[in-house]
């Protein structure tokens, strides 16, 4: 049985999985209709969506394999919560086979990001704003959908329901005969109603003429008479703008019903359309090819509507009104032959509602629910991930997952890729190295138990940028760090020492002076000596030399290099190389810091040396290729090192040949000892270069590299 993951969607490509999902789920499926695929790249649209300046969210999908089985949104309206005093989490686009432990994933997912975001309380479904679609069905399985309401099969409420979701609240909806008279009665007490109140009917104007006239003041009231309602929370004037755009245009002026009073502001309205749901099914969710077409005549068929929308302003509110604006829908509704009318859904609590009951053979057709949970709290210990993002950082993350002792927090900064940190019970930690003051008030909130600080440069166009990233933002993180909570792993390098002997060719010692012979092990070494001179706390420095593996670049270059059938060699003399596998390197990681070792720093490597010939030779054995030999003078290989330095800081562009590269290359020794490593961690590399490089070279190819 394959193993259900969920991940975040953070490309085109999943994102299109996440929007097409439904066409695979419900493909046999008579009763769904899908939403226009357009207007719902419109609602994720950060630019075009302007309920998204206040709202965050994140998109996941759950797969069994490769497979995709589920999905469903998590969002955080921070001004519903601001409004409402609740620290709410919600869900919505929630879709899934037939599994209780999909569905259960997915909503994990949500709740371990509301958790990381200090929610307390997930409920759903629900959308951004009360625009969009919300509740789950659970009575009316054999109804149409309207265009503005989710479809879900019955198993849906019975999964969720198992997995200690309560009912929060309901709406109902109702079928109501568009085409029964209205009574006498009613026709002369509404005309009383008017002249009392000097009220009248919008009429004679265009759509057009209406969305500019009134667009704004039906907000307006709309936003009054819900403010009362189920999570409401008042659209501002650029989402008002965005629904008038995005509606009146294929509004009929026949279908909305506009009550003004004297200064011409909207007291009570109501707004329906014609029916779209057999149009949606028809068009399958696209405009084009022909999508167009059946939408078209769908606005022109007045058979069925839709009642989106209606409410009488709370200072109106009492008067009767509600019973104008029903009774003037009702004739028009017989004037354009409609049969049937679906309401939209509305809370069972909202008594005003409740006037469809007055009406002959109305009944409620559907009923909708929102959930809710209680966010548990994680116990787990909190671990903090920096340079999460890079190829070491995000494989340490992939294991601590993997444990499953841990609440892992990935250190990434805003423009940082993600890559690689997909998976749902990641939480991310915003990091600000430069500014002191805020790291360790971010540091003071969170009572991290280790931090695993792997962020730092590797290249620059400048050399004191290796000093600012390197020793710099260490040193903040270091005098931010709480000593008495947190255990600090610092990553730092073979570089922080230098290349060892290259008349000998002994093994480097951590007892060595150090020489480092590159600005990047210069920054690197200044650092360790901050954190052995003023870390008070329990750390350990650890030095990795050569450490290459899965979504590693570098090293990768030589890959490829050699399928492409060059073997170079720089100098004549043979280079003493050391390598460490990234998966020896992370669980080492992990054991530095659940060990009680502290204050020491170590070599890391596979425990072997080889010669750069030796490392040829199995990358083009592993790789099933022959190659030509090429060997390089070394003072070739310092020009060209020196050209490319100069053009990329003209250019602002970091070449993976670059001065600090060209001294770590023509280095002869790198050999290390590694004994203080195994006997106090009890290393036990898994992993020597060949079986390092088959691994490495299977995930390039997997993924398209090679």
């Amino acid at each position: 049985m394959n193993t259900i993951t969920v991940k975040a969607v953070t490309n085109k490509k999943d994102f299109k999985e996440f929007l097409y999902f439904p066409y695979k789920l419900f493909k046999d499926d008579k009763k769904w209709v899908p939403s226009l695929i357009m207007d719902e790249k419109t609602t994720f649209n950060k630019k075009k969506n302007p309920a998204l300046e206040f709202c965050d969210f994140k998109i996941f999908l759950a797969y069994k394999g490769t497979e995709v089985v589920g999905r469903v949104v998590g969002m955080i309206n921070h001004k519903s919560n601001e409004i409402w005093k609740e620290k709410r989490i919600r869900f919505g686009w929630l879709d899934f086979i037939n599994e209780e432990a999909v569905c259960q994933k997915l909503l994990e997912a949500v709740e371990n990001w509301g958790r990381s975001e200090g929610m307390t309380e997930i409920v759903g479904p629900m959308g951004f704003t009360d625009m969009d679609k919300e509740g789950m069905l659970v009575e009316g399985f054999e109804e149409d959908c309207t265009m503005a309401t989710y479809y879900n099969p019955s198993y849906y409420p019975q999964i969720i329901e198992k997995l200690s979701y309560k009912k929060e609240v309901d709406w109902i909806q109702y079928r109501i005969k568009a085409n029964q008279e209205v009574p006498e009665k009613i026709l002369r007490i509404n005309n009383l109603i008017k002249e009392k109140y000097n009220l009248k009917i919008v009429e004679g104007l265009s759509a057009k003429q209406i969305a500019k006239r009134y667009g704004h003041k039906l907000f307006d009231t709309l936003n009054e008479a819900f403010s009362h309602l189920f999570g409401y929370v008042p659209l501002n004037e650029k989402q008002a703008q965005f629904y008038i755009d995005m509606y009146f245009p294929f509004l009929d002026k026949r279908l909305l019903c506009l009550i003004v009073d004297e200064n011409d502001d909207i007291a009570a309205f109501g707004v329906s359309m014609p029916s779209l749901t057999e149009a949606l099914r028809k068009s399958k969710g696209k405009l084009f090819p022909f999508g167009w077409y059946h939408l078209l005549k769908a606005i022109r068929n007045f058979e069925n509507i839709d009642l989106y929308f209606n409410g009488v302003h709370p200072k109106w509110q009492n008067k009767g009104i509600h019973s104008i604006y029903y009774a003037e829908m009702n004739k028009q509704y017989i004037n354009i032959g409609s049969k049937t009318a679906i309401a939209n859904p509305q809370l069972e609590t909202n008594l005003a509602a409740r006037i469809w009951e007055k009406y002959e053979e109305s009944n409620i057709a559907m009923r909708r629910r929102a959930y809710i949970k209680e966010i548990p709290e994680d116990t787990r210990e909190k671990v903090l991930v920096t340079g999460a993002s890079g190829f070491i950082g995000s494989t340490l993350i992939d294991q601590l997952l993997e444990e499953g002792k841990y609440n892992v927090y990935a250190g990434i900064r805003s423009t940082s890729s993600r890559k690689y940190l997909t998976d749902s019970r990641i939480s991310f930690f915003d990091l600000s190295f430069s500014n002191a003051e805020k790291l360790k008030q971010n540091l003071d909130l969170h009572k991290f138990k280790c931090i695993f600080h792997l962020a730092g440069l590797t290249k620059a166009k400048r050399s004191e940028d290796f000093d600012r990233v390197n020793y710099e933002f260490t040193k903040n993180l270091v005098d931010a760090i709480d000593v008495n909570v947190t255990k600090l792993i610092f990553l730092s390098s073979f570089a922080a020492h230098g290349p060892g002997d290259e008349n000998t060719f002994v093994k480097a010692k951590v007892s060595d002076t150090n020489n480092p012979n590159t600005a990047y092990g210069v920054s690197k070494l200044k650092a360790e000596e901050y954190i052995n001179e003023n870390f008070k706390g329990k750390y350990v420095i650890l030095r990795p030399t050569g450490v290459y593996g899965p979504r590693e670049t570098d090293y990768f270059v030589f890959f490829q290099t050699i399928d492409n059938h060059l073997e170079p060699y720089l100098g004549f003399v043979p280079q003493h190389l050391t390598f460490v596998y990234s998966k020896d390197l992370v669980d080492l990681c992990i054991k530095a810091f659940e060990s009680e070792v502290s204050g020491k720093t170590y070599f890391v490597s596979d425990g072997n040396m080889y010669l750069d010939s030796e490392y040829a030779r199995i990358s083009k054995e592993v790789l099933k290729t022959w190659t030509i030999k090429i060997k390089f003078p070394l003072c070739i290989v310092r020009f060209i090192s020196s050209f490319l330095d100069s053009f990329g800081k003209l250019i602002g562009k970091q070449f993976t040949l670059n001065k600090d590269k060209y001294s770590i290359l023509s280095a002869r020794n790198w050999d290390c000892d590694i004994e203080d490593l195994k006997k106090d961690l009890n290393y036990i590399p898994q992993y020597d270069l060949r079986k390092g490089v088959e691994e490495s070279i299977k995930w390039y190819k997997n993924e398209k590299w090679l």
